[in-house]
């Protein structure tokens, strides 16, 4: 007893409907997949790009703000009832002071510290003075930061906040 091969009808190349249909079907899916992760890692990168410049921006500022403070011979003003700005006394004896503006940026001594590609959402400076000549004043400083870009897409939006407590070392 032999047992036969099987062979296609002669003449007959190609392939059947279900080879193809299931090719058909892998690609597709492939394709769907390749797609989904190219456009998510598109929208990360915009908004990775949108929460770096805010940072940045905010970054700038706090440090400006908390260097000068944290050197101030003293604190002059602190603005009472706003808090929307404070005065210091540098260790050459010059006044300077910083401010929240209501067109949405902050300033030292009226130069503008962020750029008009951020708006300054919330700003507040709060001044606890030392106790005694052997306390130092103590300052917190509190902004938020959003993009201006005017895009309505989440990903091309980032607000941050930022906070820093400076204590006067200069008493």
């Amino acid at each position: 007893m032999t047992i036969g091969k099987l062979s296609p009808v002669s003449g007959e190349q190609g392939f059947t409907l279900i080879e193809v249909l299931v090719s058909i079907g892998l690609f597709v899916t492939i394709a769907t997949i390749s797609s989904t992760l190219f456009i998510t890692i598109l929208k990360n990168t915009s908004k990775t790009n949108v929460d770096q410049s805010v940072k940045q921006e905010g970054d700038y500022a706090l440090s400006i703000i908390t260097r000068m403070a944290r050197n101030a011979r003293q604190v002059i003003d602190c603005g009472e009832g706003t808090g929307d700005q404070i005065e210091i006394q540098t260790s050459d004896e010059q006044l300077t002071v910083f401010s929240c503006h209501e067109d949405g940026y902050l300033a030292s001594n009226g130069a503008r510290l962020t750029s008009n590609r951020v708006q300054l959402d919330a700003c507040s400076f709060l001044c606890q003075p030392g106790g005694n000549e052997f306390e130092p004043d103590q300052i917190v400083i509190n902004f938020s930061l959003s993009d201006t870009s005017g895009s309505t897409r989440p990903e091309e939006q980032a607000s941050l906040d930022f906070t820093a407590n400076v204590t006067v070392r200069n008493f």
